[in-house]
């Protein structure tokens, strides 16, 4: 440094240097760069020795921190800059000579197209093998966010989650269906690339359980971020998220590319990130290319932090992957001409040869497309012929890891017009520039339609999406995404068999036009592809333009409904809910806010950068939290197999009575031997109905209790000849149902999954449940025959002939005697079965010796009969069966059919109670 420099503006800083400011040599080589480069106003600035020494060895080390960053160091650094702004001076086309071609790829038109249900398959298939890539080191400053970061802003006013948590339970959705598919259990994994400036926030956010979803957090830091820091202990069998920090570059503001300290604090460089290039350095630097590798996965996703259709394309996009074997896929949309958006483009050399598929900037898109007229629309289309770049792309991992080892020499750019304008920039590259290292014939591209489908981020203000949306460009802001948001989700339903209105009605907030229609949000476990949630959708589902509809849970489904209004269901892991009928409320409505509610820093931020607020004038919630199956309906929630217990008064005093008979013959005669043994045994007949319809009255109204009111069912003869059904018992059901009439009228007969039966006069429909009539193991027909008969008895009776008019009270009493004998006969015959079955584990000859002890002893004393039946029930010479008595208490909750019965200890060392778990899968 000239001797007048350092007698001058850079006096102070030299005393400080003799005085032992600089303490090692990485400070000293990072000064050095500095001052080789005449960046003297860095320094000119600094207190005497003794002021504010603690901030001026902050400065150094920062300056050390950004020298060791970029590759080459600040020199390397100032260098770039310089170079690119000479070029853009000189307005230099760096493809001078080249072609720009549109690229082809896979075309696809949406969910209902057959192509993209086919490619959605592929890919869940093998998205378990896959990471996610996050870069997300901005706050969120352009689109207004002052108190938080973008990724925590929430995407939805139906349901407020932040951006984050629709990613991760996204990604782990996917990653439980795909294992289950493939039953396997590979755990997710994602990666997040957050910056200096927002890594607390980031932590925060990740660190929240509903974002995480229970995934482990590890943050990951050091010079090769061998330091890792467990932030969320989580469970990493289900999946872990890691932060990664990346570095910044030092920012310029003008044509010279100089450096500046941050306004007023002289003690910190101005400096940003260097853009999301950075995160496939921080993959390789920190050994989690190869750790993905190590567990065996084959894909990495990178998606973009405020991209809310993430869901909706991204196991289309893998599936194309791995159908067109490509190492490199673009995610890409149509784009209009002078959008300000990246254009995918096929770059040819001179003779044809693809040089390399990539993207180009659009702010170079005029410049580089020179020889084809600039940026414009295709011949006879308002389209540009180049695809537009949502920096959303998948690399397969066995040729990025080759890929990130080689990273130097990539593009990188600066926004020339900002140094000009004298407005703070930095150079910076673009991550899905690394495509430049993979072979470009594995290269290719999946355009997915309609736009909003697969793309539409929130970038900008209220008032910058307005003056875009005049100025004829997307307006990009939180409003046009999610209304994008809820479109895509309509478009989901649409494409699985509802009706609904995709396109909604127009509607400005503050200068923005979003397309109003129903607020359907559903989330991942619901369903991640066409053909998934087109299994939850039965009969005739309708979803009206006013309402709102937020699903969250795998078990919930929609069957013949009419939804008019706002429902809202949360339902936990093993809660299976039928949506049924018409759901209609005042629902919920978006309502502009006024020109004060939009600076009121009272008012939420997130409502703020939307221009509106979601008023919820009427809803039905409801929420599941234990596992059960559930029925919805306009009458509210209920629990199929756990409704109150009732029973018929009039069969009450009938058991009663008869009881007190039994009694008093039994009390006159004597003994049921002997002499008196006609007697007697009346009076044990007699006895035992009455005992029987007390023992089993809790089995029968349980039974009752799990039969639902049905809106539509299959008619009997529709299940005529199918295999899967038991002809013979399907033959019963008719003979039963055919000389049952209720006046003129023939009784009709459906069938409906998950109750058991359901008579219903008012109809003239008796309704049965399919798993009475289905065909099963031997064990499992005997039972459904038996229980079969009883509820025929038991409900079919109200259809009797002998029923008369409710005046004549002598048909009322016999028709009440018949059906109580009936059923009481039917499901006592039952409990014998359903025991003997129990206890004897399903083994066929213990089940029938279990049967013909109980039957023998049926006939025999009181006594004796007791003494058989606790001889078949609990028999201590059956190696089989318990050697103590036990008692199996039959619950309603039990009568949850079609549960999964986990594969226990051999079948021996059962215990009552799983046999009966067991017993209750026969009967579905």
């Amino acid at each position: 440094v000239a001797p007048e420099i350092l007698a001058g503006p850079l006096a102070n800083f030299k005393a400080n240097v003799d005085a032992g400011l600089i303490t090692g040599p990485k400070q000293l080589a990072a000064v050095r760069e500095l001052l080789d480069l005449h960046q003297y106003q860095l320094f000119q600035g600094f207190d005497l020795p003794g002021t504010n020494d603690a901030r001026k060895q902050e400065f150094l080390n920062q300056l050390v921190t950004l020298d060791s960053y970029y590759p080459g160091g600040l020199k390397a650094y100032r260098a770039k800059v310089q170079q690119l702004v000479a070029e853009s001076k000189a307005n230099v086309n760096p493809l001078e000579g080249k072609k720009l071609k549109a690229p082809k790829g896979e075309e696809l038109t949406g969910p209902a197209d057959a192509r993209f249900k086919e490619l959605e398959n592929i890919g869940l298939k093998n998205a378990n093998k896959v990471a996610y890539a996050l870069p997300a080191g901005g706050k969120g400053e352009r689109l207004g966010v002052k108190d938080g970061i973008k990724p925590a802003v929430p995407l939805d006013l139906a349901t407020e989650r932040p951006y984050m948590q629709e990613f991760v339970e996204t990604i782990v959705s996917i990653q439980q269906k795909s294992n289950e598919l493939n039953r396997e259990n590979i755990p997710a994994a994602l990666t997040i690339m957050a910056s200096p400036d927002n890594r607390d926030q980031m932590v925060a956010l990740v660190s929240e359980p509903a974002v995480n979803q229970g995934l482990r957090v590890v943050e990951l830091t050091g010079d090769k971020f061998e330091h890792p820091t467990v932030l969320v202990a989580g469970n990493p069998a289900a999946g872990t998220i890691y932060v990664l920090s990346q570095g910044k570059v030092p920012s310029v503001k003008d044509v010279n590319g100089n450096f500046f300290t941050e306004p007023g604090d002289k003690y910190r460089l101005a400096s940003d990130p260097h853009g999301h290039i950075d995160i496939h350095q921080l993959i390789h630097l920190s050994g989690l290319d190869e750790r993905f590798a190590t567990e065996g996965r084959q894909h990495l996703i990178f998606i973009q932090d405020t991209n809310g259709p993430l869901r909706n394309s991204v196991l289309a996009g893998l599936g194309s992957s791995v159908a067109n074997d490509l190492a490199f896929n673009f995610m890409v949309f149509t784009r209009k001409p002078k959008e300000n958006y990246g254009l995918i483009t096929e770059i040819q050399n001179p003779d044809g040869s693809v040089d390399a598929r990539a993207n180009v900037e659009y702010v170079n898109a005029d410049r580089l497309l020179q020889s084809e007229g600039g940026d414009v629309a295709a011949p006879g289309s308002t389209d540009s012929p180049f695809p537009g770049n949502p920096n959303q792309y998948i690399a397969r991992l066995a040729e990025y890891r080759t890929a990130a080892e080689h990273l130097g020499g990539l593009p990188e750019l600066i926004a020339y017009k900002k140094l000009v304008d004298g407005t703070r920039t930095r150079v910076e590259g673009n991550s899905q520039d690394v495509v430049y290292r993979f072979p470009v014939e594995k290269v290719g591209v999946t355009k997915v339609d309609p736009r909003y489908f697969i793309f539409s981020p929130a970038k900008n203000t209220v008032a910058v999406a307005a003056k875009n949306e005049s100025d004829k460009k997307p307006g990009e802001g939180m409003q046009t995404a999610e209304a994008a948001y809820y479109q895509g989700q309509r478009l989901r339903l649409q494409a699985a068999g509802v009706q609904v209105n995709v396109d909604g009605t127009p509607v400005k907030f503050h200068g923005v036009t979003v397309p109003v229609g129903a607020l359907v949000s559903f989330d991942g476990y619901f369903g991640v592809t066409t053909d998934e949630i087109a299994s939850k959708i039965g009969g005739n589902v309708s979803v009206s333009n006013n309402a709102a509809l937020v699903l969250r849970g795998s078990g919930i489904r929609l069957e013949n409904a009419n939804i008019n209004g706002a429902l809202v269901v949360n339902a936990a892991p093993g809660g299976e809910v039928t949506i049924t009928g018409d759901i209609a409320n005042k629902s919920w409505a978006l309502v502009g806010l006024t020109d004060a509610e939009l600076v009121d820093t009272g008012v939420p931020e997130f409502l703020r950068i939307r221009g509106y607020k979601l008023v919820k004038n009427e809803t039905a919630e409801f929420n599941i939290t234990e596992p059960g199956r559930y029925v919805i309906d306009g009458n509210g929630l209920r629990r199929i197999g756990d409704q109150p217990i009732s029973v018929r008064a009039t069969t009450i005093v009938t058991a009663a009575l008869t009881a007190i008979l039994g009694l008093a013959i039994y009390l006159t005669f004597g003994s049921p031997v002997g002499i008196d043994a006609a007697a007697g045994f009346a009076s044990l007949i007699l006895t035992v109905l009455a005992g029987s319809t007390a023992l089993f009255s809790i089995l029968g109204t349980v039974i009752g209790a799990a039969s639902v009111d049905v809106q539509k069912g299959t008619v009997l003869s529709d299940i005529k000849n199918e295999p899967e059904f038991n002809q013979a018992l399907v033959s019963r059901v008719e003979d039963f149902a055919a000389g049952i009439k209720n006046g003129d009228k023939p009784l009709k007969v459906e069938i409906v999954p998950g109750i058991l039966a359901r008579a219903d006069k008012a109809n003239n429909t008796f309704y049965i449940g399919s798993g009475l009539l289905k065909n099963g193991s031997f064990v499992g027909n005997i039972v459904r025959q038996a229980l079969l008969y009883a509820v025929l008895r038991h409900e079919l009776v109200h259809f009797s002939p002998l029923q008369l008019p409710s005046t004549n009270f002598v048909f009322r009493a016999i028709n009440e005697v018949i059906a109580w004998v009936g059923g009481s006969l039917a499901i006592f015959l039952f409990g014998f079965v359903l025991f003997g079955v129990a206890i004897n584990r399903g083994d066929q000859s213990n089940l029938s010796r279990g049967i013909d002890q109980a039957t023998v002893n049926l006939g025999r004393s009181v006594a004796s009969f007791a003494d058989g039946l606790r001889t078949a029930l609990f028999d201590t010479s059956n190696t089989r069966g318990p050697s103590t008595p036990a008692f199996i208490e039959i619950r309603a909750d039990e009568l949850n059919l079609g549960q999964p019965v986990a594969a226990g200890a051999a079948e021996g060392a059962l215990s009552n109670d799983e046999v009966f778990r067991r017993l209750l899968v026969e009967l579905d």
